[in-house]
Order: C-alpha cells, then sequence, then structure tokens
C-alpha cells in the first residue's frame, strides 16, 4: 500500500462517518516547528487518533520516536481519549479499529 492510498482510505473515514481527518504527509516541506509531527491525525466526537505511515523498512526519526513515547505515556491515564498508531501497512486494521471503537 502506498501512502496515496493510506491517505485515501483515511478520506473515506471523513466522507462516511464525517470525522475530522488532518494530513501531513503531502510531499510538501513541512515547517521547522512541525518536525516529528504524525502523518495522520483524525478527530472524533471522543478521541484523537494519530496515524504514522511507515512503510517498508521507514523508520522512526528521534523526534517522531518522542512524539510516540509522549502519546502513549498518555494512552496509559485512565479514560485516555487519544490513541497511537504506527505503522499504516496494517491501515485496514486500523480504521476497522476506529470504526469499531471510536465512533
Amino acid at each position: 500500500m502506498t501512502k496515496t492510498e493510506i491517505t485515501n482510505k483515511l478520506n473515506t473515514l471523513r466522507k462516511i462517518f464525517g470525522v475530522n481527518v488532518y494530513h501531513f504527509n503531502h510531499n510538501h516541506k513541512m515547517p521547522t516547528g512541525s518536525i516529528g509531527w504524525a502523518d495522520h491525525i483524525i478527530t472524533t466526537n471522543n478521541y484523537i487518533i494519530v496515524i504514522e505511515d511507515k512503510l517498508g523498512k521507514d523508520k522512526l526519526s528521534k523526534k517522531q520516536s518522542d512524539l510516540k513515547n509522549a502519546i502513549r505515556k498518555l494512552e496509559k491515564i485512565k479514560d485516555s481519549r487519544i490513541k497511537y498508531y504506527l505503522n499504516a501497512d496494517d491501515i485496514n486494521y486500523i480504521t476497522n479499529e476506529i470504526i469499531t471503537f471510536y465512533l
């Protein structure tokens, strides 16, 4: 699966369920303050879902790893409303989980 296909799959969630989907990986150079930010953010009525695309042999940068670790700490808080997904190779799993648990 390509990053474009992942983006399109997430946009389908927007069209069908009305969630907000923000993309930060559209082949445009990121502003300096945005380096390390996740590729996609989805907001529902009650949740923030963060998705980082890493396809094939791609690896997290230090800043991306720091963001992942910070969000994973927040996930452990009781009644946390934020979820982090790494590896958009599993985008079908991720979208099914979003539909099942967060909408």
